[in-house]
């Protein structure tokens, strides 16, 4: 790690410009985002991100990117677990990067980022704070914070105007599995385990800002985005696209998967579940015959709910994990370590197995809510039969209930395929012959009205006292612009990334027409100095023409202001309106 540091600040310090020279020494730097198709190793399912400098007159050419990390660190696998996960940003010669991904025989897309030699300038400046010893290293979160997203909001830092998505995009927003669905659909047990792992919050539609911790789909927005700068003069983000890497060969033997799909795993074992279930209820216990089911139906009763509970205990783990999307799962109703305790048979819970089957049943109808992992429905129908046949019934409803049971599994079994079978990703929607779903996105934010004003409200107050983080923009911690953007992305408007993009992008107000809902922006440390701050207005005095505002501040985090506070009063620029 310290020659890596020390790698970093002699590349910083020797061979990059120094921050404070002129913007027009960079003219002759080249910046590339640089996107990889996915191989067959299962940690590149998705592809990854990097970028490209290139600056002829030190003969420098590197790749940098942010998907670094230590596997051999202490305690890697629980930290992972638990969304702990610390990434580096790490560089490499270009010829490097190439050559590892010609080992994989994955194809690599160079796109020039077309900026100005002042956005050169702050881009390198901005690297150059990334490669210092206490930013070189951050907190991995696979949906908001990775090599992809690292990648393309220090790009979007530099590059100063309203960022506009101009031509083809998906008709209707897909959720978080289903973007990810769109890259494991040839590997079922990978997709398996991210649909066992994700919570219902996975299966809630993105923002095409959101979609961007997907590489391709960011290569594909910055294919269609346009600046427009602050006199709305407009100019492409990417002036050139090519394939600097196509896809070969692989240099390595792939690792053959598992013969049998998830579906046919778990169906089998559904089957087997639910006949045994059946098998008790046919036989009596004055049976000669029954002997076998009668003195070990307990025990293989308690065997079988272990197989659910066994992964239940890591469901539970998952509850305190700061992954996101994977805290509100409702597979846990079946794979749930309390069976351990319910299922033993010196268990003395009155209604034990009215409770399992309680669970079961609300599986199965919340399964019309969150997306189930394949096979799964089988497996909470398969419970609920099991349960079913260790509840006490009279003696004539007992026989026509578990008489009955047979055709019903059939057709309930059926269903439940039917319904695991469709939720495995078909055709890439942005695939050949899908041209149909594309349409040209609004360059304006949807309207508010006072109903989703009160929305945005309630959502910004609910993030009272979340810490400030630089560069942040979830709840793990927040910068200004990052917060303003987060709250109004999650009712499904995009206002722009930076303070300098909302304040640009968004319709001017008079400070007397200031309402609840609207943003005030603030110049910078410095009095006088461009768009450096931004808040949500809370509450309105006419009167006093004043006005409350939430912000993130470097000081105390999430906080409500008044705008008389001397500090903001004598930096207030100006108010805008989302409209």
């Amino acid at each position: 790690m310290k020659r890596i540091i020390l790698f970093f600040k002699v590349f910083f310090i020797c061979l990059c410009f120094n921050s404070t020279a002129k913007a027009e020494s960079y003219d002759s730097l080249q910046v590339y985002l640089l996107t990889c198709e996915p191989h067959d190793e299962i940690y590149s399912l998705y592809g990854h991100t990097a970028i490209r400098v290139v600056n002829p007159q030190n003969n420098m050419d590197i790749a940098i990117n942010y998907g670094a990390f230590d596997y051999t660190s202490s305690n890697f696998v629980l930290r992972f677990v638990f969304g702990l996960t610390d990434y580096m940003m790490m560089l490499t010669t270009y010829d490097e990067f190439l050559r590892e991904y010609r080992y994989f025989g994955s194809a690599v897309h160079q796109q020039h980022i077309n900026m100005s030699a002042e956005e050169k300038r702050v881009f390198m400046a901005a690297l150059a704070e990334s490669a210092k010893p206490e930013n070189i290293t951050y907190r991995y979160n696979y949906f908001y914070n990775n090599c992809t997203t690292k990648a393309r909001d220090i790009i979007w830092g530099a590059v100063e105007g309203e960022k506009v998505i101009e031509g083809s995009a998906p008709e209707e927003r897909l959720s978080y599995r289903e973007l990810i669905h769109q890259k494991t659909a040839g590997s079922p047990w990978a997709e398996w385990g991210n649909d066992f792992l994700l919570g219902v919050l996975a299966d809630v539609k993105t923002t095409d800002y959101e979609a961007e911790f997907i590489p391709d789909r960011l290569m594909r927005d910055f294919n269609h985005t346009v600046v427009v700068d602050f006199e709305g003069k407009k100019r492409r983000l990417v002036d050139e696209d090519v394939v600097v890497l196509q896809s070969g060969t692989p240099h390595f033997e792939p690792m053959k998967g598992f013969p049998l799909r998830p579906l046919d795993v778990f169906g089998i074992l559904s089957i087997a579940i639910i006949l045994w279930s059946i098998a008790k209820g046919f036989f009596d216990k004055r049976s000669g015959k029954a002997d076998f089911f009668i003195r070990h139906s307990s025990l293989f009763t308690y065997l079988i709910c272990c197989l659910y509970a066994v992964p239940g205990i890591l469901l539970f783990c998952m509850l305190f994990s700061q992954h996101p999307t994977v805290s509100l799962n409702f597979q846990m109703l079946i794979f749930n370590p309390l069976l351990f305790w319910l299922a033993h048979p010196k268990c003395r819970v009155k209604r034990r197995w009215e409770i399992v089957l309680g669970c079961a049943v609300l599986f199965l109808v919340l399964g019309l809510v969150q997306t189930y992992a394949e096979g799964v429905l089988m497996l909470g129908f398969a419970l609920g039969c099991l349960a079913l046949s260790n509840m006490k019934f009279p003696p004539s409803l007992g026989k026509v209930g578990m008489g009955s049971l047979l055709p019903l599994t059939s057709c309930l079994l059926l269903l439940a395929s039917c319904h695991s079978s469709s939720k495995v990703a078909g055709d890439d929607v942005y695939g050949v012959g899908n041209e149909q779903k594309y349409k040209k996105i609004a360059t304006r934010p949807a309207k508010t009205g006072k109903v989703k004003t009160d929305a945005i409200l309630s959502q910004a107050m609910s993030l009272l006292g979340t810490k400030y983080r630089s560069g942040g923009a979830d709840p793990r911690g927040f910068d200004c612009s990052g917060f303003t953007s987060y709250v109004y992305g999650m009712n499904g408007i995009s206002i722009g990334r930076s303070s300098r993009d909302q304040f640009a992008r968004n319709t001017p107000i008079k400070r007397s027409q200031i309402r609840p809902g609207d943003l005030v922006f603030y110049s910078g440390s410095r009095i006088g100095s461009g768009v450096g701050h931004v808040g949500i207005v809370t509450d309105v005095d006419k009167s006093a023409d004043t006005f409350l505002f939430i912000h993130s501040s470097s000081n105390g985090g999430v906080v409500i202001t008044s705008s008389t506070n001397a500090y903001y009063a004598q930096r207030y620029l100006g108010a805008r309106r989302v409209e």
